[in-house]
């Protein structure tokens, strides 16, 4: 097969798989501790958890090689690919 073929569809899937990330379904966040996998895009807290905002009271990151937990803040970055932990004082769907 032509490379240039594989090459376009290498780029067709990946737009695909974009597209798709991008129409996640809503989370389910029960009231005490959730771990979240975030899958939003880069984006500040405060604006990452919009849908969600007066419903928890912490969120902390989890750096696997450090194995420490950080505690995130309204104007610190959220990063997709990351595993976050969320205090929720009361259920609610967390949508990106």
């Amino acid at each position: 097969m032509n490379p240039l073929v594989l090459i376009g569809l290498g780029i067709v899937g990946l737009y695909l798989l974009y597209r798709w990330r991008k129409k996640e379904a809503p989370v389910q966040l029960t009231e005490g501790w959730n771990e979240v996998h975030y899958t939003g895009p880069e984006q500040r807290m405060d604006k990452a958890l919009a849908s969600i905002v007066g419903y928890f009271s912490t969120v902390y990151h989890y750096n696997p090689e450090t194995e420490e937990y950080t505690l995130i803040q309204g104007n610190m970055t959220m990063v997709p690919c990351q595993v976050y932990w969320i205090h929720m004082v009361e259920d609610r769907l967390l949508t990106y």
